[in-house]
């Protein structure tokens, strides 16, 4: 499904700022893309959901000083083409979300009979340590936006 412009802008903002654009290993050699937004704002999240599709999910609360938290989450496909529709409307997410769509044109069904050759094996690894580097917690250069009168400048 087609999103509106606003819909997309929307989404984007919430994946700019409470979001998560990974590659996710699951077994000894499966990667696949994994978008996870978070947020204490369960009705924003249901609206996302319904709009957007994906799984809601309420994470459980450790801390009673911490406010119930749920994620809405896509996965493989599903990140994939909420990633392709978003990719020109992210800000702050944009180098993950190029590299997670990159790593996405590496998947072909044939690789299930023949096997993933050799250097799309290296390249899906490399573009995971990236994608890792880019999500670290911790000091990191933060990218300047222009916003308000000095974007129109």
């Amino acid at each position: 499904m087609e999103h509106s412009a606003v819909e997309k802008a929307y989404l984007a903002g919430f994946v700019d700022g409470d979001g998560a654009i990974m590659l996710h290993t699951s077994g000894k050699a499966y990667i696949d893309v994994l978008l996870s937004i978070s947020n204490t704002d369960f009705a924003v999240l249901k609206a996302l959901k319904e709009l957007w599709g994906g799984n809601l999910l309420v994470d459980k609360v450790y801390n009673p000083l911490h406010k119930p938290r749920a994620r809405l989450r896509f996965s493989c496909r599903a990140a994939v083409v909420v990633l392709q529709q978003l990719e020109p409307y992210l800000k702050v997410k944009r180098e993950p979300c190029r590299i997670a769509l990159q790593f996405a044109d590496t998947i072909n069904p044939h690789y299930r009979a023949t096997g993933v050759p050799p250097q799309i094996l290296d390249l899906r690894r490399n573009l995971q340590k990236e994608l890792k580097k880019l999500n670290r917690r911790g000091v990191y250069t933060a990218i300047s936006i222009p916003m308000g009168k000095e974007a129109k400048t």
